[in-house]
């Protein structure tokens, strides 16, 4: 029996859970550790914390709503 071919399968499919737990997560609206750590610096640096969160979202490529937009407008 050849395992060669079972472990690419495997690795496809963990490839291919971790994709569809990523958009999820970013669906859902769930920062990743790296990303709150991100919101974290900038309220450190003077951003409100939905300011914040609005950078990090546009950074990282969720969805924003139109007022979140104009908020960020606001920030520049």
């Amino acid at each position: 029996m050849n395992t060669s071919n079972y472990t690419g399968v495997a690795e496809n499919l963990i490839q291919s859970f971790g994709s569809l737990a990523e958009s999820i997560r970013k669906g859902l609206g769930i920062f990743s550790e790296k990303e709150n750590r991100r919101i974290h610096y900038l309220y450190s640096k003077g951003f409100s914390l939905e300011d914040a969160k609005i950078v990090a979202k546009l950074e990282n490529g969720y969805a924003v709503s139109y007022k979140e937009l104009k908020r960020f407008a606001k920030l520049l």
